[in-house]
C-alpha cells in the first residue's frame, strides 16, 4: 500500500505502526502495520507486557488525533486521501479501545468533514475484517470508505 514518492514524513512510528505522509502535497495519509518480523520480535509478553503494548496504541492514537488537529488549526483548505492497512497487528485489543477508536473520531468530526477525501483501508485477512466490521458498527462514517 505504500507508494514511491520522494516527498514524505514519518509522524510518528512504533514496533506496530507507522504513521506518515507522502505525494506532491503530503495529502496521502498513511496508517500502516509494521512487518511481521519486527512486530514478532516483542510479540512475547516476557519482552514487552500487554500494557507497555496498549501504551503503544495510545500513543499511535495520540498522534493521529494531534496531526488532524494541526491540519484544522493552520486553516488547510487541502483535501487528503487516509490510507490504513493494519492486517496485521499482534496486540490482544480490548474492547474499551474500540470506544476510543470511536470517540477519537467523533472529535475529528470538522476537520474530516472539511479535509478528507476518502478512506481506503486494505483487508487481507479476516482479523482486519472484524477490526473494520466493529469500528463501523460504533461510528458512522461522514466520508467514503473503499476496502480493497
Amino acid at each position: 500500500m505504500e507508494e514511491e514518492v520522494c516527498n514524505s514524513a514519518i509522524i510518528y512510528e512504533n514496533i506496530y505502526f507507522k504513521l506518515y505522509v507522502t505525494g506532491d502535497n503530503l495529502e496521502n495519509i498513511y496508517l500502516v502495520s509494521q512487518s511481521k518480523e519486527l512486530q514478532e520480535k516483542y510479540d512475547s509478553n516476557d519482552t514487552l507486557s500487554h500494557e507497555a503494548k496498549l501504551k503503544l496504541i495510545d500513543e499511535l492514537m495520540e498522534y493521529f488525533y494531534n496531526y488532524w488537529i494541526l491540519i484544522q488549526q493552520i486553516g488547510d483548505n487541502k483535501l487528503y486521501t487516509l490510507h490504513l492497512d493494519l492486517n496485521l497487528i499482534m496486540i490482544e485489543v480490548p474492547v474499551h479501545y474500540y470506544l476510543k477508536i470511536k470517540q477519537l473520531l467523533d472529535k475529528l468530526k470538522p476537520v474530516i468533514e472539511t479535509n478528507l477525501k476518502e478512506t481506503n483501508f486494505k483487508v487481507t485477512n479476516k482479523l482486519a475484517k472484524y477490526f473494520l466490521d466493529l469500528i463501523l458498527t460504533l461510528y458512522k462514517p461522514i466520508k467514503p470508505i473503499n476496502i480493497i
